[in-house]
C-alpha cells in the first residue's frame, strides 16, 4: 500500500499497560520452561498449572531426547520368522564393535565397501525350514453363518389409517375403471340406477310429479332389495368355525416359521385335572409343540416351542391365568430364548414314574439339560 508520512503534530500516542503484558510473558515463559524440564510423552494433555478456564485445552508436542520412542535393541528373529529360521541371522555386539573399529577412520566410500565385505564374511548362512515353506496361503476358516431360524426376520409393514384409506380408494378406483371399460365394450350390462328419496327429484322428476305414491314405493322396494343383497354377500363371505380355526393356525405357523422360540416352566405340581386340560388344550390351539413331564417327587417340567406370539399367550396362561392355589405351589419361568429348529413334533403331558424316565424322554429330543436346569432351580 501507499505510505503516509505523518508530521509530529499528526502523530498519535497509545498508552500501553507494559506491566500487564510483561506479566503475561513471564507466566508463559515459566510454563514453557517447566514443560521442557519435565519428561512428558508427546500427546494431548490438560496442564493443571494453567489458569482454570472453561474449555481450555493445552496441546504439547514435545520431542525430548530423553524420551525413548522405540526399543534400543532389535530381536534376533522376528516372531513371524521363528517357525522358518533355525538360527539367528543378526550380528552380535562383538561383531558390530569389530566392524566399527576397522572402518571409522576411513573415508566414506572406502568405509562402505570395506564394511560390506566384512558383513559378508561375518554373517552366517541362513538356513530355512523348507518343509514349513509351502505354496499355501494361511487364511481364517470361513464357517457357516449362525442363523437362528429357517427364515429371515422380515418386518411387517404397518400402514397408517390415512395410507390404508388411500390404498383402498385406489383399488376401488381401478376396479371401477375396469367395469366401465367392460360396459363400453358391451361385455357387461350397466348396473341399475341407485335412486334414493333424497335424489328422486334429480333422477325421476317427471314420474314423481305424475304418481308420487307409486314412485316412492318402487324406490323403497329397490332400496330394501339392495340392503338384502348386501347382507347376503356378507353372510356368504363369513368363515365357518373350522375355517376360522384353520386361519388362526395358519397365522401361528407363519409366525413360528419366521421365529421359533422355546420356554421352560417349573411347576410345583400338576395334579388338578383342570390345570392339565388348560395346559394341553391351549398348546394345541396355539400350535405349540413340546412336552410336560409330571414327576412323582419334586416340581414338574413343561417345555413348549413355537412362534413368538404363541409363546407370549402361553406364558400369560401359565404365569397369570391359571389359579395355582389349587396346586401345591406357583409356576415360574426358568428359561426363554430363540432357537434354530424345533425339537418336538407335538405337545403331550406324560406322567413319569422316575426321574430316569423323564431324563430318557428329554434325551431322545436332545434337551436333557432342561432337567438339570430344573434341579438347579430348586
Amino acid at each position: 500500500g501507499r505510505e503516509i508520512k505523518l508530521d509530529s503534530s499528526q502523530k498519535y500516542t497509545f498508552d500501553v499497560n507494559v506491566q500487564k503484558y510483561s506479566k503475561k510473558n513471564f507466566k508463559a515463559n515459566r510454563y514453557l520452561q517447566q514443560s521442557q524440564s519435565e519428561v512428558k510423552s508427546r500427546g494431548t494433555f490438560f496442564d493443571e498449572n494453567l489458569p482454570k478456564k472453561k474449555r481450555k485445552l493445552t496441546k504439547s508436542f514435545l520431542f525430548n531426547d530423553s524420551v525413548k520412542l522405540r526399543a534400543d535393541t532389535n530381536p534376533d528373529v522376528e516372531w513371524w520368522d521363528k517357525p522358518l529360521v533355525t538360527q539367528s541371522c543378526f550380528l552380535t555386539e562383538d561383531n558390530r564393535e569389530q566392524i566399527t573399529s576397522q572402518v571409522q577412520n576411513l573415508p566414506y566410500t572406502e568405509a562402505c565397501s570395506k564394511a560390506k565385505c566384512l558383513l559378508e564374511d561375518l554373517l552366517p548362512e541362513v538356513h530355512y525350514n523348507k518343509e514349513e515353506i509351502t505354496a499355501e496361503v494361511q487364511e481364517p476358516s470361513l464357517g457357516e453363518g449362525q442363523t437362528l431360524s429357517k427364515a429371515s426376520h422380515s418386518q411387517m409393514m404397518h400402514l397408517t389409517p390415512k395410507e390404508r384409506k388411500k390404498l383402498r380408494r385406489l383399488k376401488r378406483q381401478k376396479s371401477l375403471n375396469e367395469l366401465r371399460e367392460k360396459i363400453k365394450l358391451g361385455l357387461v350390462e350397466p348396473p341399475p340406477e341407485k335412486v334414493k328419496l333424497s335424489t328422486v327429484m334429480k333422477v325421476m322428476a317427471k314420474e314423481i310429479a305424475l304418481d308420487p305414491s307409486k314412485t316412492e314405493q318402487d324406490i323403497m322396494e329397490k332400496y330394501n332389495q339392495r340392503i338384502q343383497q348386501h347382507f347376503q354377500r356378507n353372510e356368504e363371505k363369513k368363515l365357518t368355525k373350522a375355517q376360522r380355526q384353520e386361519r388362526s393356525l395358519r397365522k401361528l405357523r407363519r409366525d413360528s416359521a419366521r421365529e421359533t422360540r422355546t420356554a421352560v416352566f417349573k411347576m410345583e405340581s400338576i395334579s388338578n385335572g383342570k390345570t392339565k386340560f388348560k395346559l394341553q388344550k391351549n398348546a394345541e390351539q396355539l400350535a405349540l409343540v413340546g412336552v410336560g413331564l409330571v414327576l412323582p417327587e419334586g416340581p414338574s417340567l413343561v417345555v413348549v416351542e413355537g412362534g413368538k406370539r404363541a409363546i407370549k399367550f402361553y406364558k400369560r396362561l401359565c404365569l397369570h391365568r391359571i389359579d395355582w392355589t389349587l396346586e401345591k405351589g406357583p409356576c415360574s419361568l426358568l428359561w426363554e430364548a430363540e432357537i434354530k429348529d424345533s425339537s418336538f413334533k407335538n405337545f403331550k403331558l406324560i406322567d413319569c414314574e422316575t426321574e430316569h424316565h423323564a431324563r430318557k424322554i428329554l434325551s431322545e429330543h436332545s434337551v436333557e439339560s432342561f432337567l438339570n436346569l430344573l434341579k438347579s432351580g430348586n
